[in-house]
């Protein structure tokens, strides 16, 4: 049912892919009225810009790669997390190059996170799976956000990030308005509410790499 539903939503998107933002934010927010025509508040503001703000920045900072290119490019090469690899296909993946702890990730979605705790013990064929699977994902159906529909699905091994405790850092994403800094979200505990990142965790890291 869930795969014939998932049809039926990919089909409306091509259709009418509006109304399919109107059927998501409905989901999200339960509020049946979305005003696209003069959006108000912030989250009416963010479906707007999906569809009407169409700056190439968009693709380039919302991939994990290319926006490397543009961190750089500000002079903040020093800010960003530690990169061992970038691929195209897992199958150039060289395991004896990074170190004990690292994280594989796409650049062209969210969540498609593996954690390697302990490099010594690995499942490199379920890891090489589940990569090729995350490549093909059209994230931009997923989330209804078309510029993820121009990114191309590389491969980044980086430097794991934690904050001593074992745990992964606090993450603070900074809101800003015509350039200006407003709010800002703080997530705590990201172990252990991003299901997906556990998931690959748990269940990618068992056997010893050969």
């Amino acid at each position: 049912m869930k795969k014939i539903l998932r049809k039926i939503f990919n089909y409306m998107q091509e259709v009418s892919p509006i109304f399919s933002l109107r059927v998501l934010y409905f989901m999200a927010t339960k509020k049946v009225k979305l005003k696209l025509s003069d959006p108000e508040t912030f989250d009416e503001k963010i479906q707007w810009l999906k569809f009407y703000w169409q700056d190439p920045l968009v693709v380039k900072c919302g991939d994990k790669y290319t926006v490397r290119e543009y961190i750089e490019d500000k002079g903040l090469k020093e800010i960003l997390p530690k990169i061992y690899g970038s691929y195209d296909s897992p199958d150039e993946m060289d395991y004896h190059k990074y170190p004990s702890k690292y994280v594989i990730k796409t650049s062209n979605a969210c969540k498609t996170i593996i954690i390697v705790n302990d490099a010594n013990y690995i499942d490199k064929k379920k890891i090489k799976t589940q990569l090729e699977t995350w490549q093909k994902l059209d994230y931009s159906k997923t989330s209804l956000e078309p510029h993820y529909k121009y990114m191309f699905p590389k491969i980044i091994v980086e430097e794991f990030l934690e904050d001593g405790t074992g745990l992964f850092p606090t993450d603070y994403k900074f809101f800003c308005f015509n350039g200006i800094p407003k709010f800002v979200e703080v997530m705590t505990n990201r172990d252990e509410n991003h299901k997906i990142e556990v998931l690959c965790q748990t269940t990618l890291v068992k056997n010893k790499v050969k």
